[in-house]
């Protein structure tokens, strides 16, 4: 079980703190390049390789998950905090699916054609729903920190 919770709190850990550190800052600091080719193509380059991390964490996270649920004696043997965990994280793995299959591709099919207009817009949506992501991550984390009290 110990090695369970460290896979799933390590991997929501990276998860949720990627998230967090792009919002907060990253994206406030990539104002200072001067082209805005260069900060859509460090974007594209970025969001790349952390999508492949969250891929793997979504992954850790589902196995380690279902395992422990599996392990107590299942998910109607487990408290109400288990249960907003798993329908928050599910919601969040969707919205991730999403980001990555909707507006992050068509991201870069815009800087593919050099359309910067396109581009930004593209990158205002995957933006606004990592800000969500980031809220519910938040909130997720609290509720596995603190749902045993409640």
């Amino acid at each position: 079980m110990g090695i369970a919770i460290s896979v799933h709190v390590i991997a929501a850990a990276i998860w949720v703190g990627g998230m967090f550190f792009a919002y907060v800052a990253l994206r406030p600091s990539m104002i200072a390049l001067e082209s805005g080719a260069l900060r859509f193509d460090l974007w594209q380059r970025v969001l790349e390789r952390f999508f492949r991390i969250v891929w793997a964490c979504m992954a850790a996270l589902l196995a380690s998950g279902y395992w422990m649920a599996n392990a107590l004696g299942g998910m109607q043997q487990l408290g109400g905090s288990v249960h907003a965990m798993q329908v928050l994280g599910l919601f969040m793995m969707l919205l991730a699916v999403h980001v990555y299959f909707a507006p992050f591709r068509r991201f870069g099919q815009a800087l593919t054609r050099q359309d910067w207009t396109a581009a930004a817009s593209r990158l205002r949506e995957v933006r606004l729903i990592v800000a969500i992501n980031v809220g519910l991550g938040i909130t997720v984390l609290v509720i596995g920190a603190s749902g045993q009290f409640w």
